[in-house]
């Protein structure tokens, strides 16, 4: 055997060794993500569930709102306070992240301009 073929062999198995290294952190953060991961998807089932079924979410809070003392008061300032909420995080998202002005949004500023001028 020559000394090239020696040092392919030993550039192998050092690179083998590395892979075998790396297999075992990648184990190692797999297995610690796993409980978080699993939160994230049972949100997003979730998240799903309440899309495709918003009566059944609407009957819920009104049942709740109902069952309330303070019912719809209650149910009022906290739509207020959600509200209030959607404004300021989307002027901050906003300020942060400027929408692009697409073409078709010129186009129709000027038919919309040359409605109101004729």
């Amino acid at each position: 055997m020559t000394s090239h073929e020696d040092d392919l062999r030993r550039s192998r198995s050092e690179l083998l060794a590395m892979i075998e290294a790396q297999r075992e952190q990648m184990s190692g953060i797999a297995s610690e993500l796993q409980v978080p991961l699993a939160l994230a998807d049972q949100g997003v089932s979730v998240f799903r569930f309440m899309r495709r079924h918003p009566l059944l979410i609407a009957g819920t809070v009104v049942l709740f709102v109902i069952r309330s003392r303070r019912g719809v008061a209650e149910l009022a300032g906290g739509l207020l306070g959600v509200w209030k909420g959607y404004q300021y995080v989307n002027s901050v998202w906003e300020k942060l992240l400027p929408r692009k002005q697409l073409p078709h949004d010129d186009l129709e500023t000027t038919m919309n301009l040359e409605r109101l001028e004729s």
